[in-house]
């Protein structure tokens, strides 16, 4: 297949780009780590403002919190920072992990019935496991990125895979500066990723490049060169 002229490219892209339906679940899954004492806890965050923030907030560096019992039901501590909130009516279960007020973070070992944001679960822990683990009393629990992210060009939407929809949310971000992508959640660094053409900005140059890149596995992006 040879090289399609960047001009027809991006009609296709703002085409492409009306027709489109773009999922507000693109985000690639998040995972954290939790440490306490000699134990080393994974977590699944939930796919809301609250735990994405969480994230950037954890790209910064590792968040040691202070952590006491509450109600017999949760550890609880100050974040040292507010986070947006989207709070519901829950019912929680054992290993969820809890933004009370917007500036406390809870575990809960336990039920609870209350109104807060659901910022994820821990992976794969029973009630008397997580007990034993939290133990009575204070703790000190250290909150980190299970591994840093290795971002690819293009990969708007952080899945791990190149495809149209990420040509389209580039496209969208040009079209209104106030849309956020899903790779700017996980990066400060995001132009560098998605100017593939690098000249500096993003544009319907770089939708094109990646479009190309779509349909052509070896094509390389000028930036690649």
């Amino acid at each position: 297949m040879g090289v399609v002229p960047m001009k027809k490219l991006i009609i296709f892209i703002v085409f492409m780009a009306v027709l489109l339906t773009l999922s507000s679940n693109a985000y690639a899954e998040d995972k954290i780590k939790i440490e306490v004492g000699d134990y080393t806890l994974t977590a699944t965050l939930s796919d809301n403002s609250s735990a994405k923030a969480f994230v950037q907030l954890l790209s910064k560096g590792k968040l040691t919190v202070e952590m006491s019992d509450y109600g017999d039901f949760e550890k609880v501590g100050p974040l040292g920072t507010t986070l947006p909130r989207n709070d519901t009516y829950i019912t929680t279960e054992p290993g969820d992990l809890i933004l009370y007020q917007g500036n406390n973070i809870t575990i809960y070992y336990d039920v609870n019935s209350w109104t807060f944001t659901k910022l994820g679960k821990i992976d794969g822990i029973s009630s008397s496991e997580l007990r034993d683990i939290l133990g009575k009393g204070d703790i000190t629990a250290v909150f980190s990125l299970l591994e840093e992210k290795n971002f690819s060009y293009g990969d708007a939407d952080c899945n791990g895979s190149l495809t149209a929809n990420d040509a389209a949310l580039v496209l969208k971000k040009i079209l209104n500066a106030n849309y956020k992508l899903p790779i700017e959640d996980k990066t400060n660094d995001y132009i560098k990723y998605m100017d593939v053409d690098g000249d500096s900005n993003i544009s319907a140059t770089d939708c094109a490049h990646i479009l190309q890149k779509v349909l052509m596995g070896t094509y390389l992006f000028p930036c690649e060169k």
